[in-house]
């Protein structure tokens, strides 16, 4: 008889790898890590808990924001919504304490779902998120969202009645109750009736139950005893600044340069006010040609070849509407506010495909002011199907703006000044499957395309899941859509988590016979090794990312949906690294099931290569498996997979529990030429809390059998 031979393996710290022949896995990989995480040197560990805290929201979340508001407090934002005629942001102070909401109404449940996505991208040059959604991004003309907070965090108030003075940076109430009802970043709008309104500022600091200060002087002056609405969110209302203009306080005259009065929207009265620092200039009477308009009265500054922003004095600012043509998904690059995906609106000669496909900008400064004629500030971007195909996802980096399509992603460069040097290139064809999992890393962006994970680093693309996932996720993902599928990202400790719902796996993973496929999965990432793993019942569904939060440790914040209720929690990610059942944080099992998920976690689980010790045709009789490991509350089943068979042989004694590293063997005889084995926690049907598991090397040991024996 042959002499027993060992060999020994270093673990699976490269991840996971379903791509090689599974009896040709290199030494530090695995054919399946469940619930386990790669970042520590020489071993695979479990998961932390999820620690999702209190219910946040009966309804169901679809996307997270943070911002400051105006005197430097951090709040938190939350979209909900029950599917149906229910849709509203929840607001949170840093320690998750529920503060208000904002109602944003509609129905928008075409895919028996929310909007396809949920959106949102700093404001240009101020503390704020520009706030957007759709309800499909392929149709021009069904409901979606635009609009701007800034950090307030209370309902709609308009109680009492106001005074205000043009240039002057107080307001007074009578029979208001503001100390009470409103927050710093709620926005002040004269209320015209009709559905109109008259944006007036910001709200820095309630002095009192009638007095507030603006961030910036009042545009407008209202009163006496004006009506009024205090509201967190409010809709864009695109300005006029093309040109310059000059004027002297002798006239009511105002001669401009480049401008194009005559594309201003008819019926509407518009306010003047010099740029630099928004002194008011005056009314528009008359528009007498592109370059000339008479004021209602003698011009209030003057302006010699200066810069200039037109505001409407009437406006709807809805936040919910049809109409917009600029589109509605953000991003701030170059010092202009850009959207993407529009509609065609009034636009002469265009059409819904080619307004999908174009980029609005901004004038540099002002994430309001356009030029939104059809030769105006915007782009189309090209499309290498005959018919334009939408705009899904818009992403800036240092030097490049990236525009993600369904099957293509665009990139514009050029000098940030200069508008005629832009160009729009071609970057890839590998475009995006979810809007939500664009996700920045350092001075790149990562993003799942239907040929894997994407990661672009503004030289380098790289494809993360070629090696690993390949064809598992080429078929697997076929039926994924921009259009209806759900996918959520986020980043913590250098990792990249990818929550979809909906997955349908090519093929599952065994514990003894029984095959599980789990439909929904979050995939993990280690972005310093490239390794991949699976983890069940993260799921995803927003998040943020804070530096600094009261209570709470500075890290990665993110949004769940709980799977018996649909209701919103919040869960912080750093209990995924290190909630392991010790020290102050209390591990065990998850807080609740998610949605989609499969069953509480963490359950480890860890599937060999099938190894054939050098020699795949000679018959081995295998005999043992030696493991360092520890599993603090549970044992760690074994089952001994023969040869390129699916179903494992559970043996009949497992790897005891230990709350501290040992190392271990398990005996059996097996006759085979390969050998492969699995780990897991859990037996089908258990549920019982695991607490600390960690792997660390293996050895198995084997005798060969005669040769030619197969």
């Amino acid at each position: 008889m042959a002499p027993l031979e060992i060999r020994t393996f270093p673990g699976a710290d490269g991840g996971m790898d379903l791509v090689s022949p599974i009896h040709m896995l290199a030494d530090s990989k695995a054919r399946w890590i469940i619930d386990g995480l790669v970042d520590r040197a020489g071993l695979v560990r479990q998961r932390g808990k999820l620690k999702a805290g209190s219910q946040k929201d009966t309804k169901s979340p679809y996307g997270f924001m943070a911002s400051y508001s105006p005197d430097m407090v951090l709040r938190l934002g939350a979209f909900v919504s029950d599917d149906a005629t229910s849709n509203t942001i929840q607001f949170f102070d840093q320690d998750n304490t529920a503060l208000g909401s904002y109602n944003v109404g509609g129905n928008f449940s075409l895919f028996g779902e929310a909007p396809t996505f949920w959106y949102t991208k700093p404001i240009l040059n101020k503390a704020g998120q520009v706030v957007s959604f759709a309800l499909d991004p392929y149709t021009w003309n069904l409901n979606r969202g635009l609009g701007f907070w800034r950090g307030g965090t209370k309902a709609n108030y308009s109680t009492g009645t106001i005074t205000s003075t043009q240039g002057s940076a107080t307001v007074t109430g009578s029979g208001t109750t503001w100390s009470t009802n409103v927050t710093p970043g709620m926005f002040l709008m004269r209320d015209l009736g009709g559905g109109q309104y008259r944006f007036l500022g910001v709200v820095s600091v309630i002095g009192s139950n009638t007095t507030l200060t603006l961030e910036e002087k009042c545009l407008f002056t209202e009163g006496p005893a004006a009506n009024y609405v205090l509201t967190s969110v409010r809709g864009l209302n695109p300005r006029i600044g093309v040109g310059r203009i000059t004027c002297a306080t002798s006239s009511s005259t105002v001669n401009g340069t480049g401008t194009k009065f005559q594309n201003l929207a008819g019926g509407n009265t518009w306010a003047l006010f010099k740029q630099r620092d928004m002194s008011f200039i005056g009314y528009i009477n008359t528009i007498n040609s592109d370059t000339q308009v008479v004021l209602s009265a003698n011009a209030s500054v003057a302006c010699d070849n200066d810069k200039y922003v037109g505001i409407q004095v009437s406006h709807d600012y809805t936040f919910l509407t049809n109409t917009w043509r600029h589109g509605t998904i953000p991003a701030v690059f170059w010092g202009r506010q850009f959207y993407a995906n529009g509609t065609f609106n009034t636009v002469a000669n265009a059409t819904d495909n080619a307004m999908l496909s174009r980029l609005w900008f901004s004038d540099i400064d002002d994430p309001e002011v356009f030029d939104l004629t059809n030769d105006g500030w915007n782009i189309d971007i090209p499309s290498t199907n005959s018919t334009p195909t939408p705009i899904l996802a818009l992403h800036a980096l240092e030097d490049q703006l990236l525009i993600f399509k369904e099957t293509e992603v665009w990139t514009l460069k050029g000098s940030p000044d200069d508008t005629t040097t832009w160009t729009v290139t071609r970057l890839c064809a590998n475009g995006i499957l979810g809007p939500n999992a664009v996700q920045g890393y350092k001075n790149g962006v990562i993003w799942p395309s239907e040929e894997g994970i994407f990661m672009f680093d503004g030289t380098e693309l790289k494809n993360l899941t070629a090696d690993s996932l390949g064809d598992f996720w080429i078929k697997s993902s076929s039926l994924l859509s921009p259009r209806s599928s759900r996918m959520w990202a986020m980043t913590e400790r250098d990792h990249y988590f990818l929550h979809i719902q909906g997955w349908s796996m090519q093929y599952g993973y065994f514990k003894g016979s029984t095959e599980i496929k789990p439909t929904a999965l979050c995939f993990c990432i280690n972005l310093e090794s490239g390794a991949v793993t699976l983890l069940n019942n993260i799921g995803i569904r927003g998040e943020i990312q804070l530096s600094a939060a009261g209570s709470q440790e500075a890290t990665t914040r993110y949004l769940v949906k709980k799977g018996t209720d649909g209701s919103t929690y919040i869960a912080t990610a750093k209990t995924l690294f290190f909630d392991e059942g010790t020290g102050a944080i209390a591990g065990g099992v998850d807080d609740f099931t998610c949605a989609g998920g499969h069953n509480l976690g963490p359950d480890f689980y860890l599937e060999s290569a099938r190894y054939d010790m050098d020699d795949p045709q000679i018959r081995k009789l295998w005999k043992q498996v030696q493991i360092w490991y520890n599993s603090d509350t549970l044992p760690l089943h074994l089952d001994v997979v023969m040869n390129f068979d699916t179903n494992g042989v559970t043996t009949s004694s497992a790897l005891a529990a230990s709350a501290a590293w040992i190392n271990k063997r398990l005996k059996f005889l097996k006759r085979g030429q390969l050998l492969g084995f699995r780990l897991y926690s859990r037996a089908v049907g258990n549920f019982t809390p695991s607490g600390i598991v960690e792997i660390g090397p293996w050895a198995i040991g084997f005798k060969r059998q005669r040769a030619g024996r197969v």
